[in-house]
């Protein structure tokens, strides 16, 4: 393991973000997939430990599928996708028996994503529900803090790119770009689109965007099983809503329902370009394009919200959630898993192709912030 002890620039939530544990709705335990590294899975397969854990953690483990020292082995699910080392309770068997320094990074430090190299920036994402539910908080602020955080990693800090500096700073301004007040979401789009060079634009031609959403909409069904229902109420909506939404502001029902969702939801469009380091998250794609498919996302997420208003803010639960904000919450925590931790970009890319726009698929040579 490498110990990193370094100041870092934090946004003003991350120093009230404590793990909600067992109280959790949808603990990282229940539905996501973790990945070793090799050094890891040595450590676990030769952990000391209950003999009923010894047996799962056996069970657990295949070989990732381009294994390579820092991504070796996957930690599979059980058959009713939850994680092995789940107990009853929501709480990890693992951590219970065998102490913190026994789980893998991945365990240790989700939701947080760590980022090295100038400027160092460490924050939480949004699949993450107490993350979620920092940033709804109205009387959070906004903006960045510095603390000095450690990290025990299982693999050496990488070495500082030259444009590492250009990279996180169009970062960190895209981020504040959105938390603007007093500005449109659309205005705030176009802000970012103006920093990026050769942005590619919404299409003119507002088929052409509606057959798009409904390709990320039509993806988010097959690809996750909680966002099926939310995903398939919101491809049923005829043109007429599509184009309600494509207008490229948030409708007004969805603000009558919650009064503060214009804020709540630039706030997590920022922590998202912060946590995948918009627009250079992936070193295969451009910038340009990076900002077509983030652009696209941010009214695929409108749409399920659009489509699902009553179910998300009904009266069945009220008295365990008045304001429907827990499923709202639980929504966008399904959503950004799907778009956070998979290679969301680069499947919606070989999805919707060139649409109207007259650009080629070719890459670029950025690395990742």
């Amino acid at each position: 393991m490498n110990r990193a002890e370094i100041s870092f620039a934090v946004p003003a939530y991350y120093s009230y973000f404590s793990c909600k544990g067992s109280n959790c709705r949808n603990t990282c335990c229940s539905s996501l997939s973790i990945t070793v590294s090799l050094e890891e899975y040595r450590n676990l397969v030769g952990l000391p430990c209950p003999e009923d854990i010894r047996r799962d953690l056996d069970a657990s483990f295949s070989l990732h599928q381009s294994a390579d020292v820092y991504k070796y082995a996957d930690m599979n699910p059980n058959f009713y996708g939850r994680c092995r080392m789940l107990d009853a309770e929501g709480l990890c068997r693992l951590q219970s028996a065998c102490g913190e320094t026994a789980l893998p990074s991945v365990c240790r430090y989700f939701p947080r994503a760590v980022k090295f190299g100038p400027l160092p920036l460490c924050c939480c994402g949004n699949g993450c529900e107490k993350t979620l539910e920092l940033l709804a908080d109205p009387g959070a602020p906004d903006g960045f803090d510095r603390e000095t955080l450690t990290f025990e990693l299982p693999y050496e800090i990488p070495a500082a790119d030259p444009d590492d500096l250009y990279r996180r700073k169009l970062s960190l301004l895209s981020a504040e770009m959105m938390t603007v007040s007093g500005k449109t979401l659309q205005r705030k789009l176009d802000l970012i689109a103006r920093l990026i060079d050769d942005a590619e634009p919404a299409p003119e031609d507002s088929q052409v965007m509606m057959d798009e959403l409904r390709i990320i909409l039509d993806y988010a069904s097959r690809q996750s099983e909680t966002l099926v229902e939310y995903a398939d109420a919101a491809l049923r909506l005829d043109n007429y809503r599509y184009y309600d939404i494509i207008q490229y502001k948030v409708p007004d029902k969805i603000c009558r329902a919650y009064p503060d969702f214009e804020r709540f939801f630039c706030r997590v469009l920022a922590n998202d370009i912060l946590f995948r380091g918009f627009p250079f998250g992936d070193p295969k794609i451009t910038p340009a394009r990076s900002f077509r498919v983030f652009h696209r996302m941010v009214y695929a997420l409108l749409m399920l919200i659009s489509a699902n208003l009553d179910r998300l803010n009904g009266s069945d639960s009220a008295a365990e959630d008045p304001n429907g904000m827990n499923r709202l919450i639980d929504l966008f925590v399904h959503y950004f898993r799907l778009v956070e931790l998979t290679d969301f970009d680069a499947a919606i890319l070989a999805l919707i192709g060139d649409g109207d726009n007259g650009n080629d698929n070719g890459t670029d040579n950025n690395t990742a912030a």
